[in-house]
């Protein structure tokens, strides 16, 4: 993946509240109270999760709802 390469993050809501995410195709989770912090983490573990100079520039976050 380069610089130029978005990751893409599923963010689920999760039953019990909150928001967890995961990368597709990479080794990245985290989870989230609230919207705006879910997407702080996200950030910081896609940041921590590439080498300088290969980091993404953007991150799409597409959101699931499991209805049950």
């Amino acid at each position: 993946m380069n610089a130029c390469t978005a990751a893409t993050n599923a963010t689920h809501v999760a039953a019990e509240g909150g928001f967890i995410a995961r990368a597709v195709g990479e080794s990245i989770f985290t989870a989230g109270d609230t919207l705006e912090a879910v997407r702080a983490y996200v950030r910081d573990a896609v940041e921590c999760h590439f080498e300088e100079g290969h980091i993404p520039k953007i991150i799409r976050l597409l959101f699931v709802r499991d209805e049950g």
